[in-house]
């Protein structure tokens, strides 16, 4: 199937990150609980574990410029506070997006995963 090149560039390509993230979440079934775009996009992805009453959920933005993504989102805050960056923008944009915006926490990708993950072995202890 083929796409129209603004589809693609706007569309497809955006949304790689948040599934891949959301596939590595939602790995341990019966204990994660994990859901891609809910509430009609509200937040990109959100985890709970249930046993515990725990949630957590993500805004992904993935821009090659700190800077540029900061000013987004100055004009359109985030319904979340937990604001999650690709792991090929790295840790010096994450820091960089941090220190510009203190009050969101900025994580990356494997972060979330590795929180998720300490949450989930806690539960099913």
């Amino acid at each position: 199937m083929c796409v129209e090149a603004a589809v693609w560039r706007h569309t497809v390509v955006p949304g790689l990150p948040e599934v891949e993230l959301f596939e590595r979440v939602n790995r341990r079934p019966g204990v994660v609980e994990a859901r891609l775009w809910p509430d009609k996009d509200r937040v990109d992805g959100e985890a709970f574990v249930p046993l515990l009453d725990w949630h957590l959920e993500w805004d992904m933005k993935d821009s090659a410029s700190a800077v540029a993504l900061v000013d987004r989102l100055r004009r359109k805050p985030p319904a979340t506070r937990n604001i999650v960056v690709p792991d090929y923008r790295g840790p010096v944009q994450q820091r960089e997006l941090q220190d510009l915006v203190p009050d969101l926490r900025v994580w990356t990708a494997t972060e979330v995963v590795a929180k998720v993950a300490r949450v989930a072995c806690k539960a099913a202890r």
